[in-house]
This record gives C-alpha cells, structure tokens and sequence, in this order.
C-alpha cells in the first residue's frame, strides 16, 4: 500500500491544475485516471507530425489563473496564434453564413433591450431571445450556443455561460499550444514531484482515522491524508456515498450530457467545403464540429464532430460526416468521450451548499460543475480548493 501526500482522482486539467499547486505548495501528488491518457477535455489526437483537437481547442488571454499556470510550467513561449476563419451554420439548405439566417428586422427591434438587461437569474433562452429576438435564438443564437456547450443550451444559466474576466496584455487574445491544448497537462506531468497513474479506475474509497484509503479496480490501494476528486459529479457521489453521504447527496442532482466525438483526417485537396473555424447546427445528430483551420496545414484538414449521446451508430455517423465535408476518404479516425455538466438556475446556491459541507474536510472537490465549463473556471477551482490545505 503506497502513501501519498494527496491522492487526486481525474487527470483532466483540473485535476492536474490541481496536482501543480499542490506540488507547488511541497506536496507530492498521486493523480489517477481511469483512462489511458492524463488530459481529460484536454484531448488532442496526435499522429506523426500532425494534431488536431477532440475536446478543448482554444484559449483566451482572459484566462487569466491558466494564463500563470502556463509560466509556472514554461509553457507560455509555446503558445501560437490561431489563423483568423469564420464561423458558419448548417441548416437543412446546406452551410450558411450565420448573418445570412438573421432576421434583421427582429434583431433591429430586440437589440435595445441589451441596455440594461441583467443575466442574474436568466436562462439563456430568456435572456438572449429578448436581445435578438426569439425566432434568431431559436435558428441561429441557440444553436451557437449549443455548440459551444455541446447540448441544448436553452435551460442553462445566462451568467455562467460567458463572463467578463480581465484581460492580460501580455498574451494573445486567442491561443493554443504548439501540439495541442493537451501540451498543457503533458507539462504539468513533467513535474518530478507529481506522480500519475493512467487506466486504473477508482473503485471505492474509504475515510478512517483521518487517513483516506482509495482502492482501484485491479485491486491497488493508496492512501493519503488528503482527497481531491476531480471527476464529473456523477461518478464523485457514487464514490463519496459510504463516507461523506451528504456530500455526495448534494452532487447526485447534478445534471451532465455525455458528447460523443469523431475525429477525422482527410487529404486537404480532398475536401469540399472551404476553411471553416467551427460548423454549428440547427437540426442534426451533432451539436457542431471544430476543424483544424485555425492552424493550417500544407497536406491535411481534421474536423472533430461532436455528436449528440446516442445519436446514429459509427457507421451513420461517419456516413454524416462525409457528406458535410465532402469525402469519405478518412486518412486517420478517433473518437472521444467527454461529459459536460448540465447547469441550472439555482445552481450557485447548490455549489455554496456543497462548499460549506467541504468547508473544514481534507476532501476537495473540483472540475467544470462548480463556477462554469470554461477553462479558466477549472483552473481558478483548483486553485482555490488547494489554498484549503494550507
């Protein structure tokens, strides 16, 4: 039985977010994943000289906690600058101009309201069918945003969708990683004082004499006398349910939606439709695909299609694909699975709740259900979570 300082379950950037301030702080972290890779959303499929995103593809200076998260790992002089293409929409006539599918007339009489509109305790179908009317949030706006979150955003709080943050000067506006968003936790990983173990899934845990034990399915057990759990809420209830029950009964009603992602490859000359940022849709067995434009390549194009859970078998979905791109000559293909949480109104009563139980434990809990989904809101949670162990 191995002892640990801190025992982190999810490597995700959360949870490796996390690993770095502990580490940072004289801890030496254990992150497990049930996976075979640490990373999470953080999920680039690399193959020879060529990436392309499956999960989280791109970063803001806004960012402002990740943005030093990025120089405590020397990762800030590998940020690159994404080329400038736009953004379009798919309807049942094909790809459009998002501008196109407006109605202007509607958006010249709800504009106005914006003055003084407050997103506190709006959804983001009340809030932003008042500002652009309610037949462009339904055809254009909403599916946008669905796209973004990778679910139908209708229910989900106004003011924990986008936020106004700080910029930092010193970064670019919008960036990634050279060789992809998971070149952060990669790096993070690098650290000596941060131990990772990948493919072995949590089966239980258990809390006595102020000391937690955490058993994996293959029958490995680590202790430490600090947890962190920086998994989806669904899978940290049903581990907490034996020794922290209120605490777990406070995570269960939480909503998420699984996304399934397939990533493809093609020759560039290959593909039928021009350089494209992102592909959102209105009525589709996808919610949207990202492509690899923004950072252009002599040979190929990848395009990673996030598809509702469920939602047409592989071979449907692959048919889907090369009619909206155009072939269905895949030089290479992945898939991904990620779960996003579903937020609701009242959710930051729920997460003050949830805190309060913690307030005083050696268990943290972080991920993307507690501020917002962003990236930044990640970080800025495991950062705070570890200035509880001091």
């Amino acid at each position: 039985m191995s002892q640990h300082d801190v025992i982190i379950i999810g490597g995700g950037i959360s949870g490796m977010s996390l690993a770095h301030y502990c580490a940072k702080a004289g801890m030496k972290p254990l992150v497990v994943d049930k996976n075979g890779q640490m990373g999470g959303t953080f999920n680039t499929c690399r193959t020879d000289n060529f990436w392309f995103e499956l999960g989280a593809h791109t970063c803001y200076n806004s960012y402002g906690t990740l943005v030093d998260l990025l120089r405590d790992t020397g990762s800030l002089d590998k940020i690159t600058k994404p080329d400038s293409v736009g953004y379009k929409l798919i309807t049942k006539d094909g790809i459009k101009s998002i501008m196109s599918q407006m109605s202007f007339p509607e958006l010249v009489f709800s504009l106005p309201r914006m003055f003084g509109a407050k997103m506190a305790g709006e959804t983001v179908e009340s809030y932003y069918s008042k500002i652009f009317g309610k037949r462009n949030f339904a055809q254009v706006i909403g599916p946008m945003f669905n796209a973004v979150i990778c679910q139908k955003s209708n229910e989900f709080p106004a003011d924990m969708l986008f936020k106004k943050r700080p910029r930092r000067k010193d970064v670019l506006k919008k960036f990634s990683l050279q060789g992809g968003l998971q070149s952060i936790t990669d790096a993070i990983a690098t650290d000596p004082a941060i131990e990772t173990l990948t493919g072995k899934e949590v089966q239980a845990i258990e809390f006595a004499g102020d000391v937690f034990t955490v058993t994996t399915t293959d029958g490995g057990t680590f202790q430490a006398k600090y947890l962190a759990l920086a998994t989806p809420s669904e899978p940290a209830a049903k581990l907490l349910q034996h020794s922290f029950p209120e605490v777990a009964q406070k995570l269960a009603p939480l909503q998420s939606e699984k996304v399934e992602t397939l990533g493809v490859v093609v020759k560039k000359e290959e593909v039928k439709i021009g350089p494209i940022a992102a592909l959102a849709a209105t009525d589709e067995i996808f919610y949207s695909f990202v492509s690899r434009d923004t950072f252009p390549d002599p040979l190929y194009r990848a395009f990673a299609f996030h598809f509702k859970a469920s939602a047409g078998g592989r071979e449907t979905r692959l048919q889907r694909i090369a009619e909206v791109i155009g072939t269905g000559n895949f030089e290479h293909i992945a898939s991904a699975e990620h779960v996003i949480p579903s937020l609701r109104l009242g959710h930051k009563e729920k997460i003050e709740e949830l805190d309060a139980l913690l307030a005083g434990t050696p268990l943290l809990l972080t991920g993307n259900y507690f501020s917002g989904i962003a990236i930044e809101d990640c970080v800025a949670r495991s950062l705070q979570e570890s200035k509880r162990l001091k």
